[in-house]
Formats: structure tokens, C-alpha cells, sequence
């Protein structure tokens, strides 16, 4: 038993009060069968409870050919209800197409293909620069997400264009924490293959494997991610005492203990600009989200709440830092400026929302969420506040990671 009470079996106990059978538990008070649980209270059966109490259901149809209950089809070729549409072939209900490819509400395309919003298309293709404008109504990308479809915690990739969902990693063992190299053309993982959890790099197709790190711990379950420039990357690991944040070279040269204080310090996120990371850490007793200098030094506070704040993720511009708090009483996603304040509210459900990630446009914030019934994953539109499924396939995948290019 390295870090808490006691582990059961031969996989100890890494992070709390226990973990139960042959997988520790990861995060929280126990998982319970052969899926540790991830994130809370403890899953059930073979499906871990990802994002809080548990549960499994399905995931309705958000994206497709159709919309579900009130959720419209915004992405196809006809809105429903008040909802017009905005693609191709004329307005549905009140809003007819009055000038040809398709206008909205009562600003027509006065000129091409169509405008967007209450800004008619003024240049031919959609936009006052000449430039499409970005989809709002649904997701775009790719996302790397951790699923145990296959009976084991396996690395997805899931082009949000085509909905197909590739394993990456394909392997008996539990692989975990993707993350991305800032041109997108790697991904790190965590994977305990060799017996214990160390860090590991593939190309984003899954092939080229390549092992970085080499240590008695447990190297990167609880969070890594890549420097901005692609020449390093941040983890967490029990090396010593606790969990600290940890810096290493993509060769494996050079590890660097960067946080090095008591308490538990975990799930890095480099700024885009490179000089600082911010991490979750309880070293004042609730979670709180703190910020360090990456050539190190001391770390600040910024989220100074009595609630416990989780999971930060900086903005793509580098502005804002999203991430979970229960201040609310459950976890609900939240974005704060880069230095700490301006904090906006970006979900609220019943049910708790975590692990966010930035879409390369910093227009969405993805999560993993139990509010479909079971373990998924969903985005929010930073400016609307509106929730959109995305849709992985089952209802048992969780930690998503959003490609960074476009």
C-alpha cells in the first residue's frame, strides 16, 4: 500500500481509502467489481461512475437526422419547431428562406450561401471577411476520449465529422488520461502495461508506441499534458510522499519535481504562452485550483473557494481556465480569468459534470457527465450556455481530451 489504507490483491491501493479486486481505486472512496471508480462515489456492476452517484442509460440522438424531445436537429437539413433551418434547402415554420440558399430569423442571405445569426452573408461565402464562419450549432473536431467497451479501460479517437470512434491503444491493459502534442499529430497516455502506470506517447493513429517515463510509481493517472512548444510534458505521480507535478522531456531525460509541497497535487494544464501551469491541489485542505511558474517557484491560489474546485484547463487563447466546483453542491462546470475572478457559470444539472476541455476555437467546453443516464461525454457553448451530446457510441466513456487543431 503506497499512498493511503490499503489496497485488495496485488494492485495497491495508489490514491485512497481502497481500491477492491484487481483495479485500485483512482479518485475516490472505492470502485466496486473490476472498474475502479473514476471520479466520486463509486460505480456499479462493471460501469464506473464517472462523473458522480452512477447510473446508466442511453444517450439520445443529439446530432443527427433528428433532434430528441426539445432538442432540435441543428445540423442537418431542416430545423424543427421555431428552430429554422440554417444549412441548405429553406426555413421551417414561420421562417421561410426569402432569398435563396437559406436566411435566418429576419436577416435573409442577401448575397451567397447563406448568413449566419442576425449578420447576413455579406461576401458570398458566410461571413464580412470572405472567411466561413465557424459551426455554433454543433461540435466540430476530434476528441480523444478513455472507454472500457472492450471490457478495459481503453484510448479512443472519435472524429466528430464521420461519429466514428477508433481504439487507439487496443491493448489488455488499463490505458488512460489522453492528451494531445499541440500540432495534434501525438498523443500521451497513462497505461499500467508494465505493471504500474507510466507515461507513453503514440502517434494519433495509435501506432509508433514509445514509453517515457520509468519509476516504481504511478506516472501520469492523474493528469498530464503536453508544454505548448511539444518538448515536454507535465504529470502527476506518488514518487514521493504524495501526488506532485512532475516535468519531463518527450525522451524521458530531465524529470523535475515542480510542485514539491506537501499535500496532493494533480491534473496539469500548461498555458499556451508556456511560462505557467495550473493543477488542482488540497495542500489547504479542500481542493482549490492553483497556478506555478513552470521554471517552478510559488504557487497561487486562484480559485480561493471553501468549495472543491477541480480539473483546471486553460483557454486556447490562454484568457480563461475552466473547470469543476461543487460550490453549487454538485459539480457544475465554471470559467475563470487566467489570474483568478470574472467566474462564469457554464453548466447546471443535477447531475456532476467534470473533466472539461477546450475546443480549439474556445467556442465549446467538452465533459464528462452522468446527466444521459450513464458515463458520457457532452460539450457547452461558452457563449449560449446550450449542452450538446456528443456521441461516442455507448454510455460508458469518460475523460474526454479535444484536439487541438482544427
Amino acid at each position: 500500500d503506497t499512498t493511503g489504507t490499503g489496497g485488495t490483491g496485488t494492485e495497491p491501493d495508489t490514491t485512497g481509502t481502497g481500491g477492491i479486486g484487481t483495479e485500485p481505486d483512482t479518485t475516490g472512496t472505492g470502485g466496486t467489481g473490476t472498474e475502479p471508480d473514476t471520479t466520486g462515489a463509486g460505480g456499479t456492476g462493471t460501469e464506473p461512475d464517472t462523473t458522480g452517484t452512477g447510473g446508466i442509460g442511453t444517450e439520445p440522438d443529439t446530432t443527427g437526422t433528428g433532434g430528441t424531445g426539445t432538442e432540435p436537429d441543428t445540423t442537418g437539413t431542416g430545423g424543427t419547431g421555431i428552430e429554422p433551418d440554417t444549412t441548405g434547402t429553406g426555413g421551417i415554420g414561420t421562417e421561410p428562406d426569402t432569398t435563396g440558399a437559406g436566411g435566418i430569423g429576419t436577416e435573409p442571405d442577401t448575397t451567397g450561401t447563406g448568413g449566419t445569426g442576425a449578420e447576413p452573408d455579406t461576401t458570398g461565402t458566410g461571413s464580412g471577411s470572405g472567411e466561413p464562419e465557424p459551426s455554433d450549432g454543433q461540435p466540430t473536431g476530434v476528441i480523444a476520449f478513455v472507454s472500457d467497451r472492450t471490457g478495459v479501460g481503453e484510448i479512443f479517437r472519435l472524429d466528430l465529422s464521420t461519429g466514428v470512434a477508433e481504439n487507439l491503444t487496443q491493448d489488455a491493459a488499463v490505458d488512460w488520461t489522453p492528451a494531445w502534442s499541440p500540432d495534434g499529430t501525438e498523443m500521451a497516455f497513462a497505461s499500467d502495461r508494465t505493471g504500474n502506470f507510466e507515461v507513453y506517447v503514440m502517434r494519433s493513429d495509435g501506432s509508433q508506441l514509445r514509453r517515457v517515463t520509468d519509476s516504481p510509481a504511478d506516472d501520469g493517472l492523474f493528469g498530464l499534458c503536453w508544454s505548448p512548444d511539444g518538448g515536454r510534458l507535465a504529470f502527476a505521480s506518488n514518487r514521493g510522499e504524495d501526488l506532485e507535478i512532475y516535468l519531463v522531456n518527450t525522451d524521458g531525460s530531465g524529470v523535475v519535481n515542480l510542485t514539491n509541497s506537501p499535500g496532493t497535487d494533480r491534473f496539469p494544464s500548461w498555458s499556451p504562452d508556456g511560462t505557467r501551469l495550473v493543477f488542482e491541489s488540497n495542500r489547504d485542505e479542500d481542493f482549490e485550483i492553483y497556478s506555478i511558474a513552470a521554471a517552478g517557484g510559488e504557487a497561487m491560489n486562484l480559485s480561493n473557494n471553501l468549495a472543491n474546485d477541480r480539473f483546471p484547463v486553460w483557454s486556447p487563447d490562454g484568457s480563461r481556465i475552466a473547470f469543476a466546483t461543487d460550490r453549487d453542491g454538485d459539480f457544475e462546470l465554471y470559467a475563470m480569468a487566467a489570474g483568478g475572478g470574472s467566474v462564469q457559470r457554464l453548466t447546471d444539472h443535477p447531475a456532476d459534470d467534470r473533466r472539461p476541455t477546450w475546443s480549439p476555437d474556445g467556442r465549446w467546453v467538452g465533459f464528462e457527465s452522468d446527466r444521459g443516464g450513464g458515463a458520457g461525454i457532452f460539450a457547452v457553448h461558452v457563449g449560449t450556455r446550450t449542452t450538446a451530446a456528443i456521441p461516442t457510441g455507448t454510455d460508458t466513456d469518460w475523460g474526454p481530451c479535444w484536439s487541438p487543431q482544427r
